[in-house]
């Protein structure tokens, strides 16, 4: 039995950007309960007397301070992004600071609750994208399966082929060893007949030279029939 790896699954591009956002709520709520404080240490501060507040509109980030010449000069602050002014303009920076953080705490809390609104819509996405997805694991697992019959079919075929190709060699060998058997056969066949045609050339020679040796001896029984025919004829006794 051969061992299948299970599919991979493919994690939703969502979940991480819901944790994301839940993360980012969580930091703004943070962000607002501490721009509250700072705040309300500003509005002491303000009362008190405080510490370098040039400085401290420096460090603040996304916001620029400009300060207008006049009598008395007045400071203003301005968000970057947007670059829209804010108001109120004062002669007193820290009370142009406060409203930055103001704005600031105004625009985090917007944030978090645009980010909370969209979380149920997101989580309700995702729900429907987990289903979609455990329908397309199911369909891989399906379509992964089907795809391992189909080679384990392929294998086997090819594994019989193999054989078959295996056979066919063997008997192919057979068949030239065969071959080779029958050529050195005939070529053993085809000397034993040239040494048989010397044997009749030779045969049909000494034929030949009976031939004319029984020839002679005919010839000379007739020669010596036809003396003998004479000698009898002329009363002669026959030659001893």
């Amino acid at each position: 039995m051969r061992w299948a790896p299970s599919l991979p699954v493919r994690p939703s591009p969502v979940l991480p950007l819901i944790a994301t956002m839940q993360s980012f709520s969580r930091v703004l709520a943070v962000l607002v309960a501490v721009a509250s404080v700072v705040f309300m240490g500003f509005a002491g501060v303000v009362s008190f007397g405080g510490p370098n507040w040039e400085a401290e509109a420096r460090s603040l980030e996304g916001y620029t301070f400009d300060q207008e010449p006049g009598q008395p000069p007045i400071w203003s602050a301005t968000r970057s992004l947007g670059e829209e002014r804010l108001s109120p303009t004062s002669p007193l920076l820290p009370e142009v600071l406060v409203a930055a953080y103001q704005d600031r705490t105004r625009r985090a809390g917007e944030e978090l609750q645009t980010l909370e609104g969209a979380i149920p819509r997101l989580q309700t996405n995702t729900a429907q994208l987990q289903q979609m997805q455990d329908a397309d694991r199911a369909a891989l697992e399906r379509a992964f399966a089907a795809r391992t019959t189909r080679l384990k079919a392929t294998r086997d075929q090819i594994d019989q082929l193999s054989q078959q190709h295996q056979q066919v060699e063997a008997d192919a060998l057979q068949v030239e060893d065969r071959l080779k058997s029958r050529r050195e056969d005939v070529f053993r066949l085809q000397l034993q007949y040239r040494l048989l045609e010397a044997d009749l050339y030779q045969v049909d020679q000494n034929i030949d030279e009976v031939a004319e040796q029984i020839r002679l001896l005919e010839d000379e029984l007739d020669k010596a029939s036809r003396r003998q025919a004479e000698m009898d004829a002329r009363g002669l006794p026959p030659a001893e």
